[in-house]
This record gives structure tokens, C-alpha cells and sequence, in this order.
């Protein structure tokens, strides 16, 4: 008999457990699926823009600037990728169309005009996650997703102030 009891009480918790994870994963809503998805595009792009400023940057800034951006996003990256693995969902690997417009632009310049551009697309970047991350801690359902906003929002500001200071410097 105990050990039937033992049995029954193991599946419980077993059952328990894994209808937990499947109500894990329903946890996203609309503001997490998009903040994601977003998250993965912007996350593409800075590695992407970075790469290419780390290499083609006239100013030694931007240059290094360049390879904060690889760095920190392929950080923030590799940290999606398992949070989309835990959610099931799944991520775009490539730039979203005006990403890949700008990428273009990016690899015909050179010097100063490459040097502005990249700057000025950072700014606007940075600004455009920082509002949202702003948006998913506000409004998203996701605690693992809010958490993911709210720990690269202070980069994010980082990285935008930074940008603010090399524009300041061209």
C-alpha cells in the first residue's frame, strides 16, 4: 500500500510539475512576443553595425565603440536565445528590412560619412529599446522576459550615452 501511495504521489508531482512548465510557457503575451522578437532583431543589428565599425571606423572610438557593440549584444543574444528556448519561441537569426538598408548604406561609406551614420543609427537604435524595454517592464506578463528588459535597460542607457558622447566628438 505505501508503496502504491509513494507512486501515486511521485506522479502527482510530476503532473504538477510539468503542467507548471506548460503554463510557463502560455505566460507570454503579446508585448513579450514582440519585445522578443525585437529584441532578437536589435540584438542581430548591433552585432552586425558593430563588426563593420570595428573594421571600417575612421575614428578610433567608433572603432571601439564597434566592438562593445559585438560583445555586449552577443551576450545579450546568447541570453535570448535560451529564454526563446524556454518559452518556445522562436527568433529571427537575420536583420529586419531597414537593418539590412542600413547595412547596405554602411558598407558603401567610408571615413567620417561612415563614422555619422553608424553613430546616428546607434542613437536611434538605443532610444528605440530603450523604449522597448521600457514598454515589456511595464506591460509585459513574462516575470523571466520582464527580468531580461530589466537587466540590459541599464546597458542599453549605457550604450546610448556613449553614442551621445562619440556624435558629440566627430
Amino acid at each position: 500500500m505505501k508503496s502504491i501511495l509513494s507512486s501515486l504521489l511521485v506522479a502527482s508531482v510530476l503532473f504538477t510539475a510539468c503542467n507548471k512548465d506548460d503554463q510557463d510557457n502560455n505566460n507570454l503575451n503579446e508585448t513579450d512576443r514582440n519585445f522578443m522578437m525585437q529584441a532578437a532583431f536589435g540584438n542581430n543589428a548591433e552585432i552586425s553595425a558593430g563588426q563593420l565599425a570595428a573594421t571600417k571606423g575612421m575614428n578610433f572610438a567608433v572603432r571601439n565603440y564597434g566592438q562593445m557593440m559585438v560583445n555586449d549584444h552577443t551576450t545579450a543574444k546568447a541570453e535570448l536565445a535560451t529564454l526563446a528556448n524556454e518559452t518556445g519561441t522562436a527568433l529571427p537569426n537575420g536583420l529586419d528590412s531597414a537593418h539590412q538598408v542600413l547595412a547596405q548604406q554602411l558598407a558603401s561609406l567610408s571615413g567620417y560619412s561612415f563614422d555619422s551614420l553608424y553613430i546616428a543609427s546607434q542613437i536611434m537604435d538605443h532610444q528605440t529599446m530603450q523604449n522597448l524595454m521600457q514598454n515589456e517592464i511595464n506591460s509585459g506578463n513574462d516575470g523571466r522576459v520582464k527580468n531580461y528588459a530589466e537587466k540590459y535597460l541599464p546597458k542599453i542607457n549605457h550604450h546610448l550615452h556613449m553614442a551621445d558622447s562619440i556624435k558629440a566628438g566627430l
